[in-house]
């Protein structure tokens, strides 16, 4: 049997971090990624982020590991400039792009979508859109909390759940 790394998958996560060239890769401690493999092999640091079960959603630690993610610079907020992610184009007309997206064009895009669908803190959003990719976090998630709505994230879209998922969370 191949390993992750040899696969298809790998070699793609390989040109991505390739051309990302990150120092750091947080993964989810509860989850064995298969791009630990991948980072492992270039060297490249992981820390584990590990939720906290009894505080609220979205608290979490970071394992063991956690001192490569010391720095000597200050803390504080992020600056509407600042990046807040690289967004790595799916490369339909060439080669995949990477793309920085700064804290400002993410508020804006969610601004953007949540007045176009008239979003009110009423509303309830079912994602079945992973958040790695840029409809899930900024079509979907994004617009939603910008608005005060509610989110629910489905664990990925599963077509036999589906219509479960719309009767029991009634998404507006």
């Amino acid at each position: 049997m191949r390993s992750f790394e040899s696969g298809v998958q790998g070699k793609r996560v390989r040109v991505f971090l390739s051309d990302l060239k990150p120092r750091l890769i947080v993964v989810d401690a509860a989850f064995e990624s298969p791009v630990r493999a991948v980072a492992r092999n270039m060297n490249i640091e992981i820390a584990e982020l590990r939720s906290i079960e009894q505080d609220e959603a979205g608290a979490f630690s970071f394992g063991p590991d956690a001192s490569v993610l010391v720095s000597d610079a200050p803390m504080g907020c992020a600056k509407a400039s600042d990046v807040a992610l690289v967004l790595h184009t799916s490369g339909t007309t060439s080669r995949p792009k990477i793309v920085p997206l700064t804290h400002e064009n993410l508020c804006a895009s969610a601004a953007n979508i949540a007045q176009s669908l008239a979003l009110s803190p009423a509303d309830r959003c079912l994602n079945i859109i992973p958040l790695f990719h840029i409809h899930g976090l900024v079509g979907a998630l994004l617009p939603s909390l910008s608005a005060g709505a509610s989110v629910v994230r489905a664990t990925g879209y599963d077509a036999t759940r589906f219509f479960d998922w719309l009767a029991e969370f009634e998404p507006t």
